[in-house]
């Protein structure tokens, strides 16, 4: 593995990246009331936005095209429970801002995007809402009457193609699935730990459980279908990722590296150590082949093609001919935080 890039801009603590669709963009948010966008083949940093009046940026997604609307945007979800738009008009401006609305009494937990229905839907201070994209980009509430948990809504994942949400909650084991349109519960279920962070990979949902390390769920039986053990140090929820096209499950750590695993068969493939003077959480995201993995204040742009199974790089190396949608390298982007 080789270090591409080093991205320098927050002063605080990194909170999620999300990267654009077309895989060449990156926004970073932070503990710092910061956003950035990157371009993430040269490293360099394109737009800042400041957020101070909003406290620490906790959330961002972005908004990809539908068939009503071209967009080119993404949302920032911030401490205050304000929900923040930008779009950009031409490839090379910068974004602009759009809207902002207040969604949340609490800090915005999480955030997810619905192609099919240009829906948005976000969790904090124990609540889910689903928010509807109009045409004027503005944002219209869908719940009038949101649910509340006197727990943490730790995350927000559209299934069934949009028609329904699942919400996670962080200290309960509580899972709940709710039909979108009309507004209403179709099943909730606990699971066997507490829920740190979660994905929908497929038709199962993977959980980082904060007790031994990573769970497979079969939606909606919500049966556990597979067990990844790894020592957890200091009890932070750690962020996955699954990247199909390899068949890996990422999963930060508390010990300031990321672990690669089998997505199915659960068998550890790599260890990325980050060094000794790191925060102890790590983020992860994916983009097709790139695989973003945070912590703290610096954003590493590392080449683990090394680590890509020989028939997958060739499937890669022929479909980069052929197709904007293959890359012929895996990277995963690395945050090393450094004590001040």
């Amino acid at each position: 593995m080789s270090l591409k890039h080093t991205l320098t801009y927050h002063t605080k603590s990194i909170a999620c990246i999300a990267i654009s669709p077309d895989g060449q963009l990156l926004v970073s948010s932070a503990t710092d009331a910061r956003a950035a966008v990157w371009n993430i083949q040269t490293g360099t940093l394109l737009q800042q936005i400041n957020c101070s009046f909003n406290g620490p940026v906790s959330a961002v997604i972005w908004l990809t095209a539908t068939m009503s609307f071209t967009l080119d945007a993404f949302v920032l979800g911030c401490a205050d429970g304000s929900l923040h738009v930008y779009e950009r008009t031409s490839e090379n401006s910068l974004f602009a801002f759009v809207c902002v609305t207040m969604a949340h009494r609490g800090a915005v937990e999480s955030l997810d995007w619905d192609p099919r229905h240009e829906r948005i839907a976000s969790a904090g201070d124990g609540s889910p809402q689903v928010w509807s994209l109009q045409g004027q980009r503005t944002l219209m509430a869908l719940i009038a009457s949101p649910p509340k948990q006197p727990y943490i809504a730790r995350t927000v994942k559209f299934v069934d193609d949009g028609a329904s949400l699942i919400v996670c909650y962080l200290e309960s084991h509580q899972i709940e699935c709710y039909t979108v349109e009309p507004w209403s519960l179709k099943w909730a279920k606990p699971i066997l730990t507490r829920i740190g962070y979660a994905i929908v990979d497929g038709e199962h949902l993977v959980v980082s459980n904060l007790a031994n390390g990573i769970d497979r769920y079969r939606i909606p039986t919500m049966e556990r279908t597979q067990n990844i053990p790894h020592a957890i140090v200091t009890n932070r929820p750690l962020q996955l990722s699954v990247v199909r096209q390899a068949a890996w499950l990422v999963s930060g750590g508390d010990d300031g590296s990321a672990r690669i695993y089998d997505t199915y068969s659960g068998r550890f493939l790599e260890h990325l150590k980050h060094g000794d003077r790191m925060y102890p959480s790590l983020s992860v995201q994916s983009c097709r082949q790139l695989t973003p993995v945070l912590a703290g204040t610096m954003v590493q742009i590392v080449d683990v093609s090394c680590v890509v199974p020989p028939k997958l790089r060739s499937e890669v190396s022929l479909g980069a001919s052929q197709s904007t949608h293959l890359h012929n390298r895996h990277r995963l982007l690395r945050c090393r935080s450094f004590e001040h």
